[in-house]
């Protein structure tokens, strides 16, 4: 059953080429300088290119997670076999992503430049994709070399960390660009660190 999935996985990467091409530089020019967050959603065609190329990336991303246990639960971690890992590994990404939509669409301001929302709000799907990417990276070069793979879920777990913080700091500078202090605070707060706690909640108290 493994295999199925790693030719999906392949298959998602092969049709996502091309949208990566054209997305990732901005991707990555995102992690550096806030402006581009708001810059890139003044394109609809690119913003709809970035979340088709989003989606395509989330298949593999639940892969990687699944195959090397990422997810810090005894659910996954304690799955024998791959087929389980993978759909809790769904359930906790697929719970996470919507307990944030969620929070963001009932706190996100009423007021305001509608663009800069859309941009704190999509700022962090537009840095999942240089994340993805990274995580193939780290995948296939160590696929060769045995000795490293008891250690490349902690890599996996240490980049994800990284983007998370990246695109934390990047829609909080968004999002201030327009707000007071402590709403930007607030909002951060309800949207980013409310669904992040009840994620890691999960992981700890769910057996």
């Amino acid at each position: 059953m493994e295999t199925v999935f790693n030719i999906v996985t392949v298959i998602c990467l092969i049709l996502a080429l091309p949208l990566l091409i054209q997305i990732l530089p901005r991707s990555l020019s995102c992690m550096t300088r806030s402006k581009e967050i708001i810059n890139f959603e003044r394109s609809l065609s690119r913003a709809r290119s970035r979340d088709m190329l989003a989606l395509l990336l989330l298949f593999p991303f639940c892969f990687f997670c699944a195959r090397y246990r990422v997810v810090p639960c005894r659910l996954v971690s304690g799955a024998g076999d791959f087929l389980p890992a993978l759909g809790w590994t769904l359930a906790y990404v697929g719970g996470y992503v919507l307990l944030r939509e969620l929070f963001s669409a009932l706190f996100s301001p009423r007021e305001g430049d509608d663009r800069i929302i859309q941009a704190s709000r999509r700022g962090t799907v537009t840095l999942f994709i240089p994340l993805v990417l990274l995580m193939v990276f780290t995948v296939v070069l160590t696929h060769p070399f045995p000795a490293v793979h008891p250690y490349v879920t902690r890599i996996l777990q240490a980049e994800i960390v990284f983007f998370y913080v990246i695109a934390y700091l990047r829609r909080a500078q968004v999002f201030s660009s327009f707000t007071p202090f402590f709403r930007t605070r607030w909002y951060l707060l309800t949207t980013e660190l409310l669904p992040a706690a009840a994620f890691a909640a999960a992981c700890i108290w769910i057996p």
